[in-house]
């Protein structure tokens, strides 16, 4: 998705995305970029934008603990993705 599209399905500004962005890439978080080198976010990357804003509107945790929580989610989401992959590929050569 591109960030424009993200603004429209979350209801926030570009300054706000890029904002959010920022603070993922600061977690190790590497958004895919398109020739323009705009990010480009994944349908679970756009959920945990999602999720951090929502616990950080709660009042209960900070921006900064928001958005680590969920890199932390991303990190491992992408870890047991590549597994499953791995684990296919090598059940598929055996």
């Amino acid at each position: 998705m591109t960030p424009s599209e993200v603004c429209k399905q979350l209801n926030i500004s570009p300054s706000t995305i890029r904002k959010y962005s920022l603070r993922f890439e600061s977690e190790g978080i590497l958004f895919k970029r398109n020739k323009s080198n705009s990010r480009i976010y994944t349908v679970t990357e756009v959920a945990a934008l999602r999720e951090s804003m929502t616990v950080k509107k709660s009042g209960d945790i900070t921006f900064e603990n928001a958005v680590r929580e969920a890199a932390e989610g991303l990190k491992g989401a992408s870890y047991n993705n590549a597994r499953k992959r791995r684990h296919k590929h090598t059940a598929a050569a055996s």
